[in-house]
């Protein structure tokens, strides 16, 4: 079996997350949901912490799992690939207030069973 091969192409506008295929390449289509920026969250919560402690010192180590585990799934699940310009550009996007909350408390839940256990 071929492992798929993820491309991340950004721009300023409009980011896109490609895979590539045997056939050819397709665009993945993922909408940013509170339930998708929850498990952000779960993941980051859970990783994070593992990877701060097995680094240590090692900042540029830190710097790549940052990227990896927070920064990526956070675009990817919370804010999301799509561009969308609202009707009216001082508008609040309640969405995407739901979903970074969201994600938000189910890091900080996570660290917080998982400091009650080491207690």
């Amino acid at each position: 079996m071929r492992p798929l091969i993820i491309i991340i192409i950004s721009s300023a506008r409009n980011p896109k997350l490609f895979v590539l295929k045997k056939d050819g390449y397709d665009t993945v289509k993922i909408t940013p949901t509170p339930i998708s920026a929850a498990i952000a969250g779960v993941f980051t919560g859970i990783v994070m912490p593992i990877l701060w402690s097995h680094f240590g010192n090692d900042t540029m180590s830190l710097v790549v799992a940052f990227l990896l585990v927070v920064v990526l799934p956070a675009h990817a699940f919370v804010v999301g690939f799509s561009y969308g310009q609202t009707a009216n550009a001082r508008a609040l996007d309640t969405a995407l207030i739901k979903r970074v909350g969201s994600w938000l408390g189910a890091i900080a839940i996570v660290m917080a069973i998982a400091q009650a256990f080491r207690a």
